[in-house]
């Protein structure tokens, strides 16, 4: 699963911000529905307000005009009411109350006179609103007023008064809810309620458990008449304001991410590819290492064989004498002692001499780990030094070691380091089979922040046509089977690895030089020359 973290995590981020998308324009749009409701409530309150105050005026002066002419014949004010509410619908009657609060004569609307009021002085309430509305001398609302068929109504009350100013009755203008609320213009994408202490004396809702999530309340009152309003928004509403956009929008994002995913996807495998090919490559490079590092012990193998030869023959040799000269000389004189341990210090020497290559030997067989630390260039060039100095004096080979730089710490693996200084002596020692007086130079110094080391042989030298590709892999110039052509390239690599530059010069017949630098760590402790 870790191979394919990155889509997978891409893959859930975009379904996170999708589904957040959608959430935020679903919103958008439930504030949009909600905003709606508002408006419409705000205007429909006012326009319940101006129809109740229009109505109420209409009353006030139907009440002036009877006051003016109490001798008015009843044709007459029938006419005249008739007048006010064929104009304004929601009126289900109008009535005249002495003061006694005694109906007296009424004007009911067409279709309503099965529900006019008789005698409202049996209304305990309603006389108790008729006694204030004379006490005050203004208008009043009397709600809710119950009606035939279960429904309510609603009665906006004005004092009459003689000419002598004294109270005379009242004009009532008596409303059903349902024909008042139908009267106004609601939308009919928008359900109300209208509930007066806690009865619902209008409704044109249809019940629905859409309705009911989006319901507005809001309180109302007009004189001393307080209802409360109910909205709430038809399916046909919510679902016009409810597009399919928001879901379109975090789709298509969805998708957007999951091409997104898909690229990182092939992107992640293809870099896997890379990875695997980069390990691949390492492998190779490891056993490229190990090739070479096998054709070095087997170019130095004759001679650490003969030099390990050569001091055993001598150990076995003085043995051999140690032990005649104490079977021959029975009576041991200081002659013969001092005899027996000048062959022991010969024994010792020879002895201490296989130390040296056996110790040598062990040092060179540790390349293969991968360790970068700092570590003292002289020191490893001695202790490679060491490993081959034996075999090339056998061979006439002079190696000069002059490290004169006097700082000496690098960063890299030591190991590989010391590969790098077996190819170029395995190369010296080649260069310098045909020649008489053969020298290996290695030579160190400081130049700037960086330490130089020269290597340097006076052998038969490089041909220019060759020289450019001394570092290309397998390329060589030794016959079959005494060389693989892969010593310098892995040479380089590993230089460049330990951030250094290799320079090399060759002049046929005069010799060859590589110059080796790297940057030297100012921190780290440096050797003591």
């Amino acid at each position: 699963m870790r191979k394919y973290s990155i889509p997978i995590l891409i893959l859930c981020v975009g379904f996170v911000f999708s589904v957040l998308r959608f959430s935020i324009l679903r919103s958008f749009q439930n504030d949009y529905i909600r905003a709606t409701l508002n408006l419409e409530s705000a205007a429909l309150e006012a326009e319940i307000k101006l129809a109740l105050e229009a109505r109420a005026q209409a009353i006030e002066r139907l009440a002036i005009r009877f006051e003016n002419d109490p001798t008015m014949q009843a044709e007459q004010r029938e006419a005249d009411v008739f007048s006010v509410y064929r104009h304004m619908p929601g009126f289900q009657a109008f009535e005249f109350a002495d003061d006694q609060h005694i109906v007296r004569w009424v004007y009911p609307i067409e279709g309503n006179q099965s529900e006019q009021l008789s005698d409202i002085s049996k209304n305990q309430k309603i006389a108790a609103i008729l006694q204030e509305s004379i006490n005050t001398g203004r208008e009043m609302i009397a709600s809710p007023i119950p009606l035939e068929e279960d429904s309510y109504g609603f009665t906006i009350i004005y004092p009459l008064y003689s000419k002598e100013e004294k109270p005379n009755g009242h004009l009532l203008g008596v409303f059903r809810n349902d024909s008042f609320f139908n009267s106004l213009s609601l939308r009919k994408d928008i359900f109300i309620s209208v509930f007066d202490q806690g009865k619902l004396v209008y409704t044109n809702e249809i019940r629905s458990e859409l309705a009911q999530g989006w319901q507005i309340k809001m309180p109302f009152t007009f004189f001393n008449a307080n209802w409360e309003f109910s909205f709430m928004p038809t399916q046909e509403l919510v679902e016009r304001n409810r597009s399919y956009f928001p879901i379109i929008n975090a789709v298509v994002f969805f998708l957007i991410t999951l091409l997104i995913a898909l690229a990182a996807l092939q992107f992640q495998l293809k870099r896997n590819i890379e990875l695997k090919l980069e390990e691949e490559r390492r492998k190779s490079e490891l056993e490229t290492f190990h090739s070479a590092k096998l054709a070095s012990i087997g170019e130095i193998a004759a001679g650490v064989c003969h030099e390990i030869n050569n001091p055993l023959t001598i150990i076995k040799g003085f043995t051999y004498k140690i032990r005649q000269t104490l079977n021959s000389d029975a009576n041991m004189n200081a002659k013969s002692s001092q005899e027996i341990l000048d062959y022991l210090d010969f024994q010792d020497s020879a002895i201490y001499r296989i130390v040296d290559i056996v110790g040598g030997l062990r040092t060179f067989a540790k390349m293969d780990t991968e360790t970068v630390e700092n570590f003292d260039i002289h020191k490893a060039i001695k202790d490679t030094v060491k490993v081959v100095e034996y075999i090339y004096r056998s061979s006439d080979i002079q190696i000069e070691l002059l490290l004169n730089a006097k700082k000496s710490m690098v960063h890299g693996n030591i190991g590989n380091f010391r590969q790098v200084l077996m190819n170029f002596l395995s190369n010296s020692a080649y260069a310098l089979t045909s020649k008489y007086n053969k020298v290996i130079e290695i030579e160190t110094m400081n130049i700037g922040h960086k330490i130089v080391l020269k290597f340097a042989d006076n052998g038969m030298g490089i041909s220019e046509e060759n020289l450019g590709r001394i570092f290309e892999p397998f390329f060589t110039t030794k016959p079959p089977g005494q060389g693989t052509g892969l010593g310098l390239g892995i040479s380089y690599g590993i230089v460049s690895k330990m951030n250094g530059t290799i320079e090399v010069k060759s002049k046929v017949g005069v010799g060859t030089s590589f110059l080796v630098s790297f940057p030297y760590k100012e921190d780290a402790p440096q050797s003591e020359q």
